[in-house]
């Protein structure tokens, strides 16, 4: 229940921690990590396909399937001639 004396207690304690600039600097550290490991992956990802796409390109693989498989766009597997 919102009325209930813990539950005021425990509300207040958090809006408190919210407002630490400690916690809240150690908080978007966290997150900022998170982001920086995401975003590396994202781009070890990108690569990867490149490579793949280059491959096919020269195994003789369509344009079509290329984007078919890998899903870059066409201007994308063309750059990669």
């Amino acid at each position: 229940k919102e009325d209930d004396a813990f539950v005021k207690k425990l509300k207040s304690k958090i809006k408190k921690l919210n407002q630490d600039k400690n916690f809240v600097s150690f908080l978007s550290y966290e997150d900022d990590l998170k982001f920086q490991k995401n975003t590396e992956l994202n781009l070890a990802r990108k690569e990867g396909i490149i490579e793949i796409a280059k491959k096919m390109l020269n195994r003789g693989d369509s344009i079509e399937d290329i984007i078919d498989l890998t899903g870059l766009s066409k201007n994308e597997v063309e750059n990669l001639k």
